[in-house]
């Protein structure tokens, strides 16, 4: 329900695509959600926590 409701958000403020730097545990949900990996990289203070940069181009927005 968060993700949708930040999708709503997104398309009311006619933005046309999000992007996330997401943990590896919740890119199955994000995926689920219809975002598409771009890269996969190294985060953290110690540049050691493998996440995933994604994205999602929302629909029916113009612009």
């Amino acid at each position: 329900m968060l993700v949708q409701a930040v999708e709503r958000d997104a398309r009311q403020r006619g933005m046309v695509r999000l992007q996330t730097q997401a943990s590896l545990h919740l890119l199955p949900l994000l995926q689920r959600q219809g975002f598409c990996v771009l890269e996969h990289r190294f985060a953290g203070p110690d540049n050691d926590l493998p996440c995933a940069w994604m994205e999602k181009v929302l629909e029916g927005v113009s612009g």
